[in-house]
C-alpha cells in the first residue's frame, strides 16, 4: 500500500470514527425527545431518525470500500451484509414498546471499540484483515439501524392516526344554474305562450264585440218593423170598414 493510499485509508478511518460519535449524540438527542410527550417535538424526532440513518450507512459504506480491495470474492461473499430483519436475534418487540436505550448505547460503544481496533490492524504493514471483526462491525451497525427503524414507525403510526381523526368541514350545496339552451328554451315557451293568450283574447273580444253589434242591430230592426206592422193592419181595418159602407149603398 502506498504512503497516498495509507493517507486517504487514515481519514476514511477518521472519517468513520467521527460519525460514529455524532451517531451517539443524536441517540442522546432523540432518546430526550421521546420523554417529551408534545406534537412540536415529533417533526425534531423525524429528523434526528433521518440523521441517524444516514450517518449508518455511510459508515457501512466507508468501511466495504476500504476492505474491497483488500479481500478476495470469497472473504466478500462471508461479510454480514443482510437485511437486520432477517436475523433472528433481533426482537421485533422494540416495534411497539420501543427502544432499549441502554442495549443500543452499549452497541453504539462496541462498535467504536471495533472501529479502532479495526484500524490499528488496517494501516500495519502485511497485517491481514479480521473477518469476524468486520462481521460484527456490520451487524452492529445493522442492528442500530433496525433499532432506528422500528421507532420510526410507531411515528408514522400516530401521523396516519391524526390525519384519519381529522374531519374536514363539510362543503355547501353548490346551486344548480341552468345551462344557457335550457333558459333560450324556457323563455321562449313563455314568449309563445304569452303569445298565445293575448291571441285569444283579442278573439274572443272580437267575437263579443260582433255578437253584441249583431244583436244591437236585431233590436233596432225589431223596432222599426213594429210601427210598420201596426200601419199596415189599421189600412187593412179601414180598407174593410169602408168596403162595408159601399155595400150598403
Amino acid at each position: 500500500m502506498s504512503s497516498l493510499d495509507i493517507n486517504s485509508s487514515r481519514e476514511r478511518l477518521q472519517d468513520m470514527e467521527s460519525k460514529m460519535k455524532r451517531i451517539t449524540n443524536l441517540l442522546h438527542e432523540l432518546q430526550d425527545l421521546s420523554k417529551a410527550c408534545e406534537d412540536v417535538q415529533e417533526s425534531c424526532k423525524k429528523k434526528r431518525i433521518l440523521q441517524l440513518k444516514t450517518e449508518t450507512e455511510d459508515i457501512k459504506d466507508l468501511l466495504y470500500t476500504l476492505v474491497e480491495s483488500r479481500l478476495s470474492p470469497r472473504q466478500l461473499s462471508l461479510l454480514d451484509l443482510e437485511h437486520p430483519y432477517e436475523d433472528p436475534s433481533f426482537d421485533p418487540s422494540i416495534r411497539f414498546f420501543g427502544i432499549d436505550w441502554e442495549a443500543i448505547f452499549g452497541r453504539c460503544f462496541n462498535v467504536s471499540i471495533s472501529i479502532r481496533v479495526f484500524s490499528s490492524s488496517f494501516t500495519s504493514q502485511g497485517a491481514s484483515l479480521d473477518i469476524v471483526l468486520l462481521n460484527s462491525i456490520f451487524s452492529d451497525l445493522s442492528r442500530i439501524e433496525a433499532e432506528i427503524d422500528s421507532m420510526q414507525r410507531p411515528l408514522i403510526l400516530e401521523e396516519q392516526m391524526r390525519l384519519k381523526t381529522i374531519k374536514t368541514p363539510p362543503r355547501p350545496p353548490r346551486p344548480l344554474t341552468k345551462a344557457k339552451s335550457f333558459r333560450e328554451t324556457s323563455e321562449s315557451k313563455r314568449a309563445l305562450s304569452k303569445y298565445r293568450k293575448n291571441k285569444t283574447s283579442e278573439l274572443a273580444h272580437h267575437r263579443l264585440s260582433e255578437d253584441l253589434g249583431v244583436h244591437h242591430r236585431g233590436s233596432v230592426s225589431e223596432d222599426r218593423g213594429t210601427p210598420d206592422f201596426s200601419a199596415k193592419k189599421r189600412n187593412s181595418f179601414l180598407q174593410n170598414v169602408s168596403n162595408a159602407l159601399k155595400s150598403i149603398r
